[in-house]
């Protein structure tokens, strides 16, 4: 009887999981010196249908099992994060899981923007400096322009190639091109995210490929979208680039809520295995300014969606600017005691200045598109989507209280953009007329402007300047 039950747990037990056939004992199948009674064919013959259903789906759970462990690493992810703060005020509007760590994924080539953006402003480069692929860089896995080592792309696409492509390859050049070399750029970035405030954030590399100990949190990405609108809003339109040409590609913006959402004026998106689907968005409408982030979305779709049903929740509670405290003037440095010249505010002087202003952008564009890069030159676009921002009106000595009601419209607000950047022996004189433009109160012209070379125009062509 024992030697019968052993027989009984041999065949069922271990010649299912390595697939004996249950007519056979386990001496036969070479499973131990177990020994049992012969079994007659019509024994085995009576078995053989059901030991092949069996084995059937025994490999059927094996494969499964197999498949589950297969599956992207994305499916265990934590519970989304999520974060909406009140840029204005300050105020948190929504925060679930906001100091988790996750990984930043490609939210990293904001910080790497930001850095970016600061070389723009101390003058270490402009937007038409060149920057070579490194062999690492070139290596990147995608997404990727698939540039060559040694080829050079300029600042300015550059920097829309992070914003649509979220190109790797050119992120990583990037880090090289500002710091030597991408490790040293990773250790910048991180002294910069804890010198903003970023206490829990660490960066490994420039693009947001896969490291262990590159982290974050939804709070920490709040805080650097913010800080990247207010220290650098007249770089921040890059943001809202909705298509990039590049050769003969027509690059479409990662961020589906531009021109979907109303007043989405950037930021990032991000994707990894191990991340899940991230996205930062600064969204700019009725006077209120929103920063969103949601981190971990199961797919890309549920992220979007998840991310407006939180805005939509949180702008009834946003505090709306007060007035004057536009929303470009808003991110401009405390206003200045300054005598302002009457000269510089009427209202055919405010449409001369932009058109100069217009020129001076159209002067730069044809230049850059005399650029070459190895037969990788690409045509800028015309022109860069913005949302409409509303700006100051022109002020005279007669009225002192400037109004913020003015619209000002994407072709307007790119002028007065190009005038803040204006470089060159216009740069200063440009810049103040831009902030003054945008609102009068935060501007620092002194009242000897009127003598800079920028001013001197002909009345029949705002365009000329005196030598």
């Amino acid at each position: 009887m024992k030697r019968l039950r052993k027989l009984w747990f041999c065949r069922y037990s271990f010649g299912i999981i390595l697939g004996a056939r249950l007519g056979r004992t386990c001496r036969q199948q070479g499973l131990g010196d177990m020994q049992g009674p012969a079994l007659t064919s019509n024994a085995r013959n009576s078995t053989n249908l059901t030991g092949k259903a069996i084995r059937l789906v025994t490999a059927g759970i094996m494969v499964t099992f197999v498949w589950v462990l297969a599956l992207p690493v994305h499916a265990a992810t934590p519970p989304t994060a999520a974060f909406v703060m009140d840029a204005y005020s300050g105020k948190v509007l929504y925060s679930r899981n906001a100091d988790d760590y996750r990984y930043p994924a490609s939210l990293t080539k904001i910080m790497t923007l930001y850095l970016l953006f600061e070389g723009l402003e101390a003058k270490k480069f402009t937007l038409r400096s060149r920057i070579t692929m490194t062999p690492r860089g070139a290596s990147m896995p995608p997404s990727k322009l698939g540039l060559r080592p040694g080829q050079t792309i300029s600042v300015e696409d550059a920097i829309l190639a992070l914003v649509t492509r979220s190109a790797n390859d050119v992120a990583s050049s990037m880090g090289a091109f500002l710091a030597g070399t991408e490790d040293k750029f990773a250790v910048m970035m991180t002294k910069k995210a804890h010198a903003l405030g970023m206490s829990r954030t660490t960066y490994k590399n420039a693009s947001g490929l896969p490291n262990s100990a590159q982290k974050t949190t939804a709070r920490d990405q709040a805080t650097l979208a913010k800080r990247i609108r207010e220290d650098f809003p007249e770089y921040y339109h890059y943001f809202s680039t909705k298509y990039f040409v590049w050769g003969k590609s027509r690059i479409r913006n990662h961020n589906r809520l531009l021109g979907e959402y109303k007043g989405t004026t950037g930021l990032k998106t991000g994707y990894t295995n191990a991340s899940g689907f991230n996205l930062t968005a600064t969204v700019e409408r009725d006077n209120k300014f929103l920063i969103g982030v949601v981190m971990g979305g199961k797919k890309a779709k549920l992220r979007d969606a998840h991310m407006i049903e939180i805005l939509d929740k949180a702008f009834p509670r946003a505090v709306a600017a007060k007035d004057g405290n536009t929303l470009m003037a808003a991110t401009l440095p405390p206003p200045t005691p300054i005598l302002r010249p009457v000269g510089l505010v009427a209202d055919e002087d405010r449409s001369s200045l932009l058109q100069l202003a217009s020129t001076l952008q159209d002067e730069r564009d044809a230049d850059e598109e005399n650029h070459t890069n190895d037969g990788l030159s690409a045509k800028k676009p015309k022109s860069v989507e913005m949302a409409a921002l509303p700006a100051a009106t022109p002020q005279s000595a007669d009225t002192p209280a400037a109004s913020a009601a003015a619209p000002v419209d994407s072709v307007t607000a790119y002028a007065v953009a190009a005038l803040r950047t204006a470089e060159g022996p216009v740069r200063k004189a440009g810049r103040e007329i831009g902030n003054f433009l945008v609102a009068p109160a935060n501007a620092a012209i002194n009242p000897d402007a009127a003598a800079s070379p920028l001013l001197r125009t002909s009345a029949n062509d705002p365009t000329r300047r005196e030598p």
